[in-house]
């Protein structure tokens, strides 16, 4: 922008579409504001004549010029073909323009695409610690000064916070990342010994980028406040203002004493910081923030299309550390009930055993009563020990499956799923779907070996054994009018996608339940 003001005045005006503007100066030498410009006086050049056009990409606002200059004074400005020329010109560099912005987008959405691809490969905690322990230590580790992480989670989840960081850096070219914890409350006191008294989840930092400052409480629970859904801040040049911009507002400077006075304390240097809480569905609560900085204007940051990526990456954050908690609490929950299972079966078998050894003893009727109740009682409890576990180990390998089918044929826990299910292998159809017929033949048998089991190693305790009329039908055989009949399946194989079954775990265990019930229960005949 020179003295005579000729650009600055070509950019005010207002292109509209289908009619694009133009400032001239027809003879600049006898303008009182351009006629001592060294260009206009013969220092650098003679030129007389001045058209312009505002460019504006978009229809946004203007951000140039594009100009002409010529020697020669003209009383009537340019010729329309001058003047379709210049226009055509102008249309030309705004749409070259346009074309960068939507090819640097594009790089953008490819690495927005393949970070959120990243998080949502992630399928079980072991895969967190298995591709964490193949990365190269980050940044903050080769300086020497690693960060102080809190220890109040479990590693798998501090694992996907840390590569959901390094993530964020590489996705949003920030110059340093890091996710803060969020207290419940000021009331909540924290009695745990083992805290290191550490709000940090995860940091990346850039080369040669200072470790920020640690946010105070305060700042923290100021900026959630005011940036409920995310928040652009920005420090501007020299005079240091705090301006701050929304998806649904505009830049305004911000008029709170303690985010101005935080903020640049707290990140030294940065002149963009990007603000998007944490929220957990399940506990509606924030549990974090994540905090993005960079340290100069080569990437701008605008509150209409960057906060609504960085959200959504957000999302997909809490989505898999939910995914992470949800399996280590079925883990738990299966453990807890195959150890108690076991637990229990221990002096069940020794009440029973206790009947079995009673009842060689004289009795009489109601002390035989009593024995009887005592031992289907024992029996039915026993029964319900092993459904409890059978589940436990539905629930098992339901979560191998799926863990299996998350991290493809190939991921790391398709050897174990292999080795678990050695003897148990479905046959696939050429969809992928295991067939149900297989299915169906291998729970059967599975289920007759352990009645059969059953049979021969307790065979007073299922109630044909001592004391038991001798013409009583096996448990495996059901009767019908008078007439036994042995457990059918009947399929419609000319229905193709009758066979095919994609709900594995969940069908065994109802199947297997109909089965122990109505093909092999003493209680409840087959009925058809």
């Amino acid at each position: 922008m020179h003295h005579g003001g000729l650009c600055e005045r070509t950019i005010t005006q207002q292109n509209y579409p289908g009619r694009m503007a133009l400032y001239e100066e027809y003879d600049m030498a006898k303008v009182e504001r351009t006629k001592n410009l060294p260009f206009v006086r013969g220092d650098i050049a003679k030129f007389r004549h001045y058209a312009g056009v505002p460019l504006n990409p978009y229809n946004g606002p203007n951000i140039g010029t594009v100009f002409t200059f010529s020697e020669t004074p003209l009383e009537n400005g340019l010729s329309p073909a001058d003047r379709l020329f210049l226009f055509e010109t102008a249309s030309h560099i705004n749409k070259h323009l346009e074309q960068a912005v939507e090819a640097l987008e594009g790089k953008r959405v490819l690495r927005f695409n393949q970070g959120v691809a990243s998080l949502l490969k992630i399928g079980s905690s072991e895969k967190v610690v298995a591709n964490h322990k193949s990365e190269q230590p980050s940044s903050a580790v080769q300086s020497g000064h690693e960060p102080l992480v809190s220890n109040l989670y479990t590693d798998s989840v501090l694992r996907l916070y840390q590569l959901a960081s390094s993530l964020l850096y590489d996705t949003f070219e920030f110059d340093g990342v890091r996710i803060q914890e969020v207290g419940l409350s000021e009331i909540v006191i924290n009695n745990n010994p083992d805290w290191n008294r550490s709000s940090l989840l995860a940091q990346h930092l850039g080369p040669g980028i200072a470790q920020p400052q640690e946010p105070c409480p305060v700042l923290i629970e100021k900026l959630l406040n005011r940036f409920p859904h995310g928040g652009i801040i920005q420090i501007l040049g020299e005079s240091g203002d705090v301006v701050a911009a929304t998806s649904a507002h505009d830049a305004a400077p911000v008029d709170d004493p303690i985010i101005s006075a935080e903020i640049p304390r707290t990140f030294r240097g940065a002149q963009q910081i990007i603000v998007m809480p944490l929220w957990d569905t399940y506990h509606e609560r924030n549990i974090g923030v994540v905090l993005g900085f960079a340290n100069d204007q080569s990437r701008v940051y605008l509150g209409s299309t960057d906060l609504s990526s960085i959200s959504a990456f957000c999302t997909t954050i809490m989505t898999q550390v939910r995914r992470l908690e949800v399996q280590a609490m079925d883990r738990i929950k299966s453990d807890f009930l195959g150890s108690v299972s076991h637990e229990m079966r221990t002096p069940l078998h020794g009440i029973l055993s206790s009947l079995e050894l009673l009842a060689d003893t004289p009795y009489n009727e109601h002390q035989h009563d009593l024995l009887e109740t005592a031992r289907y009682s024992g029996v039915s409890l026993l029964d319900t020990i092993d459904r409890i576990l059978h589940f436990s180990n539905i629930s098992s390998e339901a979560r191998m499956s799926d863990e299996t089918i998350s991290n493809g044929p190939t991921g790391p826990l398709s050897h174990q799923w292999s080795l678990l299910n050695h003897q148990s292998v479905v046959s696939p159809t050429r969809t992928g779907s295991p067939n149900i017929i297989h299915v169906c033949e291998e729970i059967v048998n599975r289920e007759a070996r352990r009645l059969r089991l059953k049979e021969a190693v307790r065979p007073e305790l299922l109630g044909y054994g001592r004391n038991t009329p001798r013409n009583r039908q096996p448990a495996s055989v059901s009767r019908v009018n008078g007439k036994s009949h042995q457990p059918i399946v009947i399929f419609d194989t000319n229905v193709t996608w009758s066979c095919c079954l994609t709900a594995v775990a969940s069908f065994r265990a109802v199947f297997s339940n109909l089965l122990v019930r109505h093909a092999f229960g003493r209680l409840t005949p087959l009925a058809s």
